[in-house]
């Protein structure tokens, strides 16, 4: 195996139009952030006015809300240079996560709760305040598998504990919301970034307007293709996401359709061989771990069954895959006498794959009479140092969700 010493790093283009009066704030409706001026974050940095819309019943600007919450800005997420949902939580007091596979399959929690057998079983992933999963510790099919950053994120709310576990399923460490673009400020951007040391490239778009019929509307998404930030000679990262929404508001509500299309690929990056000895963990000649790949254009396929017995056959390149097909709709309607209707709904068909090698056992010499297996020097012997190369390969058939919040509620004056 050849040792890799190159030090990662992307160089990003972007182009940005934005229309709007600089001077005016940005008003929102019922489930966005209010009196955010348009000049970003520099004129409230802490952002008390905002409104919160995560983890309670009614929305409250965070100064009155009495829970421990964090927002994170689409400014602020850009300027930070993360890449996956891991990446970004990592931004956020109090959350600890853990890349533990990759760009997803990570083990997330808070502040005084433990990571209990991998995943976020005491948290709760949202996309506009809807579960993305309703279980979070599934085995290789953790929420943020489906969920990816992109030019859509206007904003992420994180509500730490509090009344997390009253409004949401598997929840009592907290809820983290990623809220969408709506289109309420006329603006749009592309974007290019290539990895300067590495094969990889992403394309990334967005656009939003409104009108004065009161429809706005975002649209956005991604697209990349690439080996991934390890040198494996095998193109892993391929695929994308296009996602968006179309809002009619009138003077006692607003009503809005959404969409999402992912259909993603990228590298699986589990554990490589080093040595411990004497109470320290070194590394083995020839393989950091810090950038070292077990990909190879050279792999045979992986032979397994599926749930029916059926022989089926997969490519260990794959690596981590995720589909999603969703649509969803939301209302929100003054009935009168304070009252207030809303209701949010998504219908999910997810899917993916889980794929990936790590070692099994030590890295010692090669037993006598090894061969090449596969690649230009199949059949001649071999006689340096080996390993055994296990398969963690899981078939995501059907993680579909259909999810929906109706609720009624009313304001009351108290002395």
């Amino acid at each position: 195996m050849k040792s890799l010493h190159k030090t990662q790093s992307f160089l990003a283009l972007a182009i940005s139009a934005v229309l709007f009066n600089a001077a005016h704030a940005q008003t929102a409706d019922t489930d966005s952030a209010a009196e955010t001026t348009l000049q970003g974050e520099s004129d409230d940095i802490l952002q008390l006015d905002q409104i919160i819309v995560s983890g309670s019943t009614p929305g409250l600007a965070k100064m009155k809300q009495s829970v421990s919450i964090s927002t994170l800005s689409a400014e602020k997420i850009q300027r930070a240079g993360v890449q996956s949902v891991a990446e970004v939580l990592r931004l956020v007091p109090g959350v600890r996560s853990e890349s533990s596979g990759g760009e997803s399959n990570a083990n997330v929690t808070v502040r005084g709760v433990p990571i209990s057998a991998g995943g976020g079983r005491y948290v709760q992933f949202q996309e506009d305040g809807l579960p993305i999963l309703q279980i979070g510790d599934l085995n290789f099919a953790t929420a943020d598998t489906f969920m990816r950053v992109d030019s859509t994120l206007e904003r992420l709310e994180v509500i730490r504990g509090g009344s997390a576990s009253t409004v949401a399923t598997s929840a009592p460490g907290g809820i983290f919301n990623f809220i969408s673009k709506t289109g309420d400020v006329n603006e749009g951007s592309i974007g290019i970034q290539k990895g300067l040391d590495f094969d990889s490239t992403r394309y990334d778009f967005g656009y939003g307007d409104n009108t004065d019929a009161g429809i706005s509307y975002y649209v956005g998404g991604y697209f990349r293709s690439g080996e991934g930030v390890r040198n494996s000679d095998v193109e892993i990262e391929n695929g994308g996401q296009i996602r968006g929404n179309v809002t009619k508001t009138f003077d006692t509500g607003f009503f809005r359709l959404s969409f999402k299309h992912l259909d993603d690929q990228a590298p699986t990056l589990l554990p490589v061989p080093v040595r411990f000895a004497n109470g320290r963990i070194t590394t083995i000649p020839g393989i950091d771990p810090r950038d070292a790949s077990l990909y190879s254009p050279f792999w045979n396929r992986d032979s397994t069954l599926t749930v029916n017995n059926q022989r089926v056959s997969s490519s260990i390149n794959d690596g981590l895959t995720a589909k999603t097909d969703a649509i969803g709709a939301e209302f929100s309607l003054d009935l009168g006498n304070d009252f207030v209707l809303t209701n949010k709904f998504r219908n999910a068909d997810n899917s993916g794959h889980f794929i990936g090698i790590f070692p099994g056992n030590d890295v010692a010499a090669a037993p006598a009479n090894t061969r090449y297996a596969t690649g230009p020097r199949a059949g001649q012997p071999y006689t340096g140092n080996a390993f055994a190369a296990v398969v963690f390969n899981t078939s995501l058939d059907d993680l579909s969700l259909l999810a929906n919040d109706l609720k009624v509620s009313r304001s009351f004056e108290l002395d």
